[in-house]
Order: C-alpha cells, then sequence, then structure tokens
C-alpha cells in the first residue's frame, strides 16, 4: 500500500519505502498546490500542479521516477486542481477561474481542446462521479457552482447565507468541495465554516452553515465508507469529523502540531491520511481516531494521495518441530516421516528414564532445601528459650540482692534512728495527686479607668 505525497519544495515522495520525484525548488513561485492520480489503474502515472502555472506529469514504478512532459499555462494561473476524465482527457483549474481541457497521449505530449472561464477565482474543483461532464467549482468571492463542460452552461448555483443582525451580507471564500451523492454539497470555506447546499433546488442557501473556529478550513474529505460523515482539517492542526445531517461532531483525530494542508482517505479501508507543515505524515484508524503510523519526511507537506492498493495479508505461522520448520503437502509425505524419521521405542524408553531420573534428582534436592529450613528454624526457637531463661535468672539474681540488703541493715543497730527517720521521709515523699489548676476569668470593668476584676474559680 502506496502513500504518496508533496511538498511546498516540489518534491515528491511515495512511501514504498520512500521514492524521490522532482527537484527542490528554492522560490516559492514554483509551490507545489494539488495532485492527483494519472488514467493508469495500476497508479503508475502522477500529475502534479505548481502555482507558476506548469503541470507535470510523472511515470513511476517502484520508486523510480520519469518524466513524461510538462504543461505551460501560464505565470499567472496557479494551478488548484488536477481532474482526469475519460479518453486521457485532462481538466486543469487555475486559480484565476480558467479552466483547461486537454488531450494528453501516453508519452506525455499534451493539446489543449478547449480553455473555459465560469468564474473570477477558482480555489476547488470537483468531477461528479455520476457525470463526468458536470463540475462543481468555488473561489474567493465566487460561490459554489455546477457547470455542464459540454453544454458549457450553469446547471445549479448556491444562494450566500442570509445576513447577519447588521444586514452584512457574509464573505464568500470556498477552500474545498465534496460532491456528497447526487443531491448535496459540502464546502468549507476560508471563515471557518462547513456548509451543506441542497442541489435538488436552484439558488438555495446552504442548509446548514456552522463556524467550526477562528481558523480557515485548508481540506475536506467524504468517502462512501462512512455515510453522512465528512472529515474536515484546518489550519492549527484540528482534524474533526462531523455529521453532515445536522453539522454535530463526531470526534477528533489528534496529533498534528501544524497546520494541516491535506488530507486523504484510502477507497477501501478505513483509513485517513494526514500532512502539513509539521512534516509528518500520520496515518489514522477512522473508526478508533487512533495514530497507527507516523513518518517524519523532513519537509513541509502540501498535499497527500492515498492508493488503492491494501496491505498484503500476514503469511500464516509454520508448523515447527525441534526448532525446524515442517511442512506436509499431503498425507503421504507425513505417514513418510513418521516411518523414517521417528523415534525407536529403546530411545524413547531411554529419553523417558532419563526424564525421571532428573526429575527425582529434582525433588530430592527440593526436599534438602525444605528439611534445612525446618531445622534451621528449630535451631532459632531454641537460641530464643536459652535467652529467655538467662532473663528469668538475672531477675532472680536482683531479688537475692534486695534481701541481702534488708538483713545488713537489722544487724547495723547504730543506724535504727536513721532508718526510721529515712523510713518516714520515705513515707512523705509518696506522690500528691495533681489539683485542678483554678480558672481566671477577666471580667471587663463597669467603667472605663476602674480596675480589672479577677474572678478566681477553684
Amino acid at each position: 500500500m502506496n502513500v504518496t505525497v508533496g511538498s511546498d519544495s516540489g518534491v515528491v515522495k511515495d512511501k514504498k519505502p520512500v521514492g524521490i520525484y522532482g527537484q527542490i525548488q528554492s522560490s516559492l513561485e514554483k509551490e507545489l498546490l494539488t495532485m492527483s492520480y494519472g488514467w493508469d489503474s495500476n497508479e503508475s502515472e502522477l500529475l502534479q500542479g505548481y502555482k507558476d502555472g506548469t503541470v507535470k506529469m510523472w511515470s513511476i514504478n517502484e520508486g523510480v521516477g520519469q518524466t513524461l512532459g510538462e504543461i505551460q499555462l501560464g505565470a499567472t494561473q496557479a494551478v488548484r486542481a488536477i481532474r482526469t476524465l475519460a479518453d486521457r482527457r485532462l481538466l486543469v483549474g487555475c486559480e484565476n477561474g480558467s479552466i483547461s481541457l486537454q488531450k494528453v497521449t501516453e508519452e506525455g505530449d499534451a493539446k489543449q481542446l478547449e480553455q473555459m472561464s465560469f468564474s473570477k477565482s477558482l480555489y476547488q474543483l470537483k468531477v461528479d462521479q455520476n457525470d463526468a461532464n458536470r463540475i462543481a467549482i468555488g473561489g474567493k468571492n465566487s460561490e459554489i457552482s455546477v457547470f455542464d463542460i459540454e453544454k458549457k452552461q450553469q446547471v445549479w448555483r448556491a444562494k450566500n447565507a442570509p445576513n447577519d443582525m447588521l444586514g452584512i451580507a457574509p464573505l464568500i471564500w470556498i477552500t474545498d468541495i465534496e460532491l456528497v451523492g447526487s443531491d448535496k454539497i459540502v464546502t468549507g470555506t476560508g471563515h471557518a465554516e462547513m456548509r451543506v447546499y441542497d442541489c435538488r433546488k436552484n439558488r438555495s442557501p446552504p442548509a446548514i452553515n456552522i463556524k467550526l473556529a477562528k481558523h480557515p478550513i485548508l481540506s475536506i474529505k467524504y468517502s462512501n465508507q462512512f455515510e453522512n460523515m465528512i472529515i474536515i482539517a484546518d489550519s492549527v492542526g484540528n482534524v474533526n469529523s462531523y455529521d453532515i445531517r445536522n453539522g454535530k461532531s463526531i470526534g477528533s483525530y489528534k496529533g498534528n502540531t501544524g497546520s494541516v494542508r491535506c488530507i486523504d482517505v484510502h477507497p477501501t479501508l478505513p483509513l485517513l491520511a494526514t500532512v502539513g507543515l509539521d512534516r509528518h505524515l500520520r496515518v489514522f484508524d477512522i473508526d478508533s481516531r487512533k495514530c497507527v503510523q507516523t513518518v517524519y519526511l523532513k519537509q513541509k507537506m502540501s498535499s497527500v494521495l492515498f492508493s488503492a492498493e491494501e496491505p498484503p495479508e500476514p503469511e500464516e505461522e509454520e508448523e515447527t518441530t525441534n526448532g525446524y520448520a515442517q511442512q506436509f503437502d499431503d498425507e503421504e509425505e507425513e505417514e513418510e516421516y513418521n516411518d523414517d524419521g521417528g523415534i525407536d521405542d529403546e530411545e524413547n524408553e531411554q529419553i523417558w528414564n532419563q526424564i525421571e531420573a532428573n526429575a527425582a534428582v529434582a525433588v530430592t534436592k527440593a526436599n534438602k532445601k525444605i528439611a534445612n529450613k525446618k531445622q534451621q528454624q528449630q535451631v532459632e526457637e531454641e537460641d530464643d528459650e536459652e535467652d529467655d531463661e538467662d532473663f528469668d535468672e538475672d531477675a532472680e539474681f536482683d531479688d537475692d540482692d534486695e534481701g541481702d540488703s534488708d538483713d545488713f541493715g537489722e544487724d547495723d543497730s547504730g543506724d535504727d534512728d536513721d532508718s526510721e527517720d529515712d523510713d518516714e521521709e520515705s513515707e512523705e515523699e509518696e506522690p500528691v495527686k495533681s489539683k485542678k489548676r483554678p480558672m481566671v476569668l477577666l471580667t471587663p470593668p463597669n467603667k472605663p479607668n476602674s480596675l480589672k476584676q479577677i474572678k478566681t474559680i477553684s
């Protein structure tokens, strides 16, 4: 599965694993604005539109690019949209409102078939999938309109939103367009508005007009995989999904740290790719809204394309025996393996005997560890008992000392009076119960100059 991204400097990178097409342009006048795959179903052709009015065609194959040709539309016509039609026809929309219809050969030679102009400004051009002759365009101060390029006439035109409370009409700046079915058009504006139009009524104002934030919307994307859901990215890195029936937010895709210039959805898988000024390609799972892969690309990105190719299915793990992969094509090979490469009964018995012997040794070691642990616990208990006996002997020895001191006092007749006096003093020195401390309350004086009255409560 490939993801092709284009940078502001004009370099295009193809992640498989990396292919680089073109050269870095130092001038901002040669900035890459848009990209599209060619007519080949294998997506081997790549078309690039530049700010200087140049359209480059590449033949890409496994990371190797070869220039097929160029189309020069004029230095004042910045290429905003490139759309392929049947019979190798090419529609190129320029910022000044002109639309060029080209015929391109397989060798890369281009011939202009027709030049059209339906408005004074064009920022986006989308082709109706149900009718390739119907295109939707919109730009700055140019409301969204639908034209038939074969009949060269307007089929449908939108009406601006109602005036505000001061009677001022809202500004118009269509930055991106998505056609939803045959009767709805969703637009993102440079004034951070999401508008949903009902194409069944001509000159009808937007059915839903919601101001999402304060920052311009740069890219929106709709996928048939998710009905009634639109994904919108703005100039500060916000990527959110909304319900086009009521304009309510469904969820956000977090991780971008700079302006998101372009987003794309895989044709068949629930994957979303985003690129922008933070120099990263991020791939999100649309269902869980989690980032599943991030690639640093070193340059500021301006466009991204998801290939229709799906990732390969993971290979089944091979069966392993004794560390070596063994695969059997049929039952006969398996039987031959069992007959020729099997283990004899004697070897089998020896193996089991060895296993039993090893198990017996392990059990013996475990029993020894348990016995040693029990013996250690018994020794510790005996040591504790000896310490207790020593403590009891010391206590008895102290009691004997007290008895000897009493006998010595009785034999000494000269100190009888002193001992009696000591006994009386010891009786007097008995601990005295603590009395309650008196509480002192200060009562306010009756007069300003009177003394404080102290009342003691014992």
